[in-house]
């Protein structure tokens, strides 16, 4: 009589609302992450595809095209040189990134502009 009334006990205790719930959140995670593994390696839809391809992040922190500029400028250009020039020597740069990072160096002191309109040109100066 004892063992079934301490088994009855154990078995009200294990059925409690709350140790039911936790049960089936339990299986639910256990069946929600199998299911997240076994579509690990599927492909995408081509059109996800192409959406995770278009909004995917920045490439990899190289620098890309500005920092290209500003090394070329502060270690192969002469001591003057003209906007014309930049557009020779990187000719796929467009020209709002030329200024921005002419602008760029002006603002460090690394270069300053001289005179206005065509005729304008820039010094390096460090």
């Amino acid at each position: 009589m004892r063992k079934m009334r301490t088994e009855i006990q154990s078995r009200s205790r294990s059925s409690s609302p709350s140790s039911a719930f936790f049960c089936t959140l339990k299986r639910t995670l256990q069946r929600f992450f199998a299911a997240v593994r076994a579509h690990e390696l599927d492909r995408p839809h081509d059109k996800v595809a192409d959406a995770l391809v278009r909004y995917s992040g920045p490439p990899a922190a190289d620098g890309g095209i500005r920092l290209e500029m500003k090394h070329r400028i502060t270690g192969e250009f002469p001591s003057w040189f003209t906007i014309a020039t930049v557009r020779e020597v990187l000719p796929d740069a467009p020209e709002h990134t030329i200024r921005r990072v002419l602008n760029a160096l002006r603002d460090d002191g690394v270069i300053a502009s001289s005179g206005k309109g065509k005729g304008s040109y820039w010094e390096i100066t460090v």
